[in-house]
């Protein structure tokens, strides 16, 4: 047996343990994770997506008007 420090204590007499387990239902807190983690990685792809149309615009734009002048 060890005390709170970890220390073995060698003069211990017989003794009587009580263990107590507390079982919980299955936490939704895992799946929550895995849903916001799956939508984070949408909006990031939707957003590089819309980057990506906003700046083929900008260049074509820019083109459209060096080529004008």
């Amino acid at each position: 047996m060890y005390d709170q420090d970890g220390n073995t204590i060698t003069d211990m007499t017989d003794y009587i343990i009580h263990i107590q387990f507390t079982i919980n239902k299955k936490s939704h807190q895992e799946l929550l994770l895995k849903t916001l983690i799956d939508y984070n990685k949408q909006s990031y792809l939707i957003l590089g997506h819309i980057f990506d149309i906003l700046n083929n615009m900008y260049s074509y734009f820019v083109k459209k008007l060096n080529s004008n002048a």
